[in-house]
């Protein structure tokens, strides 16, 4: 333009004695003479109105994005992570205890909870509730998003964490219904100062001799004849059997069996328990005891088996 056309076009126009207007968008710059347009990085189109497609940027948007995890680039190639996400491509996830964009926020999670690299939300360890899971389960309920009841006794409330229900003394397990362990009391954590002979009560502690001794410090063993706690039952054994101090069960003397040692041994039988085996021959009978034989007349031997020499009869 100009009387001798020595002044280029102002910018914004061109053609012919610079009439007309440039259409171009985002800072892109148009031929003085045709006004097609000269597109700044990062965009494209006749009018340079359109950003480069997905993963892709620079001039005429010939160059591809180098970003991981979903990430687009600017017009220059620089990455422009998600929330979640940092680092030069975006490749590496948020640390624990932060989120959000290149992952500049601090998580307000409590009690072990972790969050969401994203959105910061809470997800909360079991036991625990709320935005920054700072509240313990509402009673009667424990565990993984305090979503199970509790099952104590008499509606007894629970450890919110565990679910263990809070026992009385003396009583364990998840639903307090067992004893303490032996050589435990009270919290069933607290040691008996008993000694070996005795055991202790499993809600006060205190000692009580086992079956088959009796006496202030349970060293004394039952009398005979009697067995169990505190030797107060009497022996029912028969045919001289001893019984066992603590339990009271018979042992028998040879010859006899049964609960009671009542029952003599059967006619082939004799010995301890009734387990040997009777040899006498030609009709001779076994002691049930000793297992010797006595013979019938006209008989002798250990085992009867020998008739009686010429000139001798009888027993």
């Amino acid at each position: 333009m100009g009387r001798t056309c020595e002044t280029e076009c102002p910018d914004n126009l061109y053609g012919a004695n610079c009439i007309h207007h440039c259409l171009c968008m985002h800072d892109s710059k148009c031929n003085k003479e045709t006004g097609e347009c000269i597109c700044a990085p990062g965009f494209i189109g006749p009018a340079c109105e359109f950003q480069c497609p997905f993963g892709q940027f620079g001039l005429n948007c010939k160059e591809r994005c180098d970003c991981l995890n979903g990430a687009n680039c600017n017009a220059t190639g620089h990455c422009q992570c998600l929330p979640g996400y940092s680092g030069d491509r975006c490749q590496r996830a948020c640390q624990h205890g932060t989120y959000g964009a290149n992952c500049q926020n601090q998580c307000q999670c409590e009690n072990g909870a972790t969050c969401d690299p994203i959105s910061g939300h809470c997800n909360c360890s079991p036991g625990w509730r709320g935005r920054k899971c700072n509240r313990p389960c509402l009673k009667g309920y424990f565990g993984n998003k305090c979503s199970q009841p509790c099952r104590c006794q008499n509606n007894k409330p629970c450890d919110h964490i565990s679910g263990r229900c809070q026992c009385p003394k003396g009583y364990t397990g998840h639903s307090c219904t067992e004893l303490c362990p032996p050589g435990f009391y009270d919290d069933c954590v607290t040691k008996c100062n008993c000694d070996g002979n005795s055991d202790c009560d499993a809600v006060s502690g205190k000692c009580f001799c086992k079956p088959g001794f009796k006496g202030p410090e349970c060293k004394e063993g039952c009398p005979r004849n009697t067995f169990g706690i505190g030797c107060e039952a009497i022996c029912q054994c028969e045919n001289g059997g001893s019984c066992d101090s603590q339990t009271g069960k018979c042992s028998c003397p040879p010859g006899f069996v049964g609960g009671r040692c009542e029952v003599t041994c059967p006619e082939n039988r004799y010995g301890k328990n009734c387990e040997k085996i009777c040899e006498c021959q030609n009709g001779g009978v076994c002691d049930r005891v000793t297992g010797q034989c006595r013979c019938q007349s006209g008989f002798t031997g250990i085992q009867c088996e020998q008739v009686c020499p010429a000139g001798r009869w009888g027993i």
